[in-house]
């Protein structure tokens, strides 16, 4: 994408006030009013805290039911107390700190989060989180106004106290579920809205760009030929966001950064196979889920060396799931929703040398080329010899250790010294390992690769999960990871050019603390 070359209040204009402003507000609006009729959240407001004693998003209310454990207007009075450690916050439904109104308290240091447990038998838990400095405030000014959301309501106001409190929680059911439906339609309206003012010949988008799209983006796999698979985006998002990066004139452009963060991966204990895969930092449009691989071509149905799996992924807080295959053993993966890239490394099992006096430890072996036809279901067979001016390290396909069985041998290899081990007998099969503290002329042993099974031991694949987790998002990135598995260019949070604050602009959802 060539540079712009536009100014920025032109940017501001257009990727603050009209992408983000209107299309990313509207839709961040709808998401939430749909989710206030099919979840099960408690998000609040903290109101006139003048002395400055809460950290925004450090207040959480569990059980509460409007009217009975708050005011009939929906508040909850907080009076904070202690001129020194420790500080106690106390919560009333009703202003003026009787005993009779108390209904959670929680005590603890400055800078602490405080467990609100609950008072004379309210229902009402939670935690407070107080800052560094704190000063004492009993005027009632401070309040809390939590808006569970109508499921939340559903059921504390019917109880099955009354006769038909099921019956009536039947037909209000019913209903959130047809009115989160067609929230969710609205908001998919506006999704299109938006690709239409993004991609279409004579609109916005396309003037703005100088160029058209045919949608707003598209992701497809690319593999080499050894085997490594990258992504390949294309479409408005991805240009937009090359253009924002190559800008000249303004400078480079920017969102607030979404960061994402996959684990290490976690094998099933079951598995026959033994691989790593490290924690990695996945692309920014990449969801919180869980991602779990199972092996679909495997030693026991003729791949082994060549590894690969297929993966089923669970979109946390969703009731989406999808699936992709292509993960093949130690080469690069890209995948689908921003995974990777990550590498699927072998472990490989040393026997026979308990004492490391032949080679170091399994954890310093590589291997290139093993494969079912130069091993014996990923096993390799060593032995030592001394030849009197080094030591012959040789590994073969089976226990027998035959001249037509030798795949790959090192020579002239000294005490605790790195070797190759060089293919024999067009294996194609080299290993890289290091001679131990004393090798022993006609030792012998194993090295297990141990490949992967479509069926193992207990008769299912063997498998392997990844589980990603949102760190920090910007707003705007958030919304376009989300609703459109897109991103912009973006720089941490503080140093973006085009801030959230264009998508909360007079958008109620943003006041409250989730």
């Amino acid at each position: 994408m060539a540079d712009l070359r536009k100014t920025q209040p032109e940017w501001a204009r257009f990727l603050g006030r009209e992408v983000a402003g209107m299309f990313l507000a509207a839709i961040y609006e709808l998401q939430a009013m749909e989710e206030r009729y099919s979840r099960q959240r408690t998000p609040l407001l903290v109101l006139n805290d003048v002395q400055g004693n809460h950290v925004p998003g450090g207040v959480k209310l569990e059980g509460v039911d409007l009217g009975v454990n708050t005011s009939q207007e929906g508040f909850a009075f907080v009076r904070v107390t202690g001129a020194a450690d420790p500080r106690t916050v106390s919560v009333y439904r009703a202003p003026g700190g009787a005993a009779q109104d108390l209904v959670a308290r929680g005590q603890g240091d400055a800078g602490t989060m405080l467990a609100l447990a609950e008072q004379n038998r309210s229902g009402l838990s939670g935690a407070w989180e107080l800052p560094a400095n704190v000063t004492e405030d009993t005027t009632d000014l401070l309040r809390v106004f939590p808006v569970p959301d109508w499921p939340v309501r559903l059921k504390r106001v019917w109880d099955g106290t009354v006769e038909k409190d099921v019956r009536s929680q039947d037909e209000f059911l019913a209903a959130m579920e047809s009115v989160a439906a067609q929230l969710r339609d609205a908001r998919l309206i506006m999704l299109e809205a938006f690709t239409a003012f993004a991609i279409r010949l004579g609109n916005r988008g396309a003037d703005f760009l100088r160029a058209t799209s045919t949608s707003l983006v598209t992701d497809s796999p690319l593999r080499d030929g050894s085997g490594s698979v990258s992504r390949r985006r294309v479409g408005f998002l991805a240009d937009l966001s090359r253009a924002m990066k190559a800008e000249s004139v303004a400078g480079e452009q920017s969102i607030a950064r979404r960061v994402v963060k996959a684990q290490a991966a976690v094998f099933a204990p079951g598995n026959r196979g033994k691989g790593k895969v490290g924690a990695h930092a996945p692309r920014e449009f990449c969801p919180p889920a869980r991602w779990t691989f199972k092996c679909s071509r495997g030693q026991d149905t003729g791949y082994g060396g060549a590894e690969e799996f297929e993966c089923t992924v669970k979109v946390l807080d969703e009731d989406r799931q999808f699936t992709f295959g292509g993960v093949r053993i130690k080469q690069s993966f890209s995948g689908p929703d921003g995974i990777g890239p990550f590498v699927l490394e072998r472990i490989y099992t040393k026997d026979g040398d308990p004492n490391h006096r032949n080679f170091l430890q399994d954890t310093q072996v590589t291997t290139s080329g093993e494969r079912s036809g130069n091993t014996e279901a990923g096993i390799l067979h060593w032995e030592v010899r001394d030849r009197g001016a080094g030591f012959e390290i040789s590994f073969y396909r089976s226990a027998s250790r035959g001249q037509g069985d030798l795949v790959a041998r090192a020579e002239g290899v000294s005490i605790r010294t790195p070797f190759q081990a060089t293919e024999r007998n067009a294996s194609g099969l080299t290993v890289n390992w290091s001679s131990g503290v004393q090798p022993e002329d006609g030792a012998t042993g194993t090295l297990d690769c141990n490949f992967f099974r479509v069926e193992n031991q207990a008769g299912v694949p063997d498998e392997f999960v990844v589980e990603t987790a949102v760190a920090s998002e910007g707003l705007i990135q958030k919304l376009l990871a989300e609703q459109l598995g897109g991103h912009l260019n973006s720089k941490p949070a503080g140093q973006e050019t085009i801030p959230d604050a264009f998508v909360l602009a007079g958008n109620l959802v943003a006041l409250l603390d989730s």
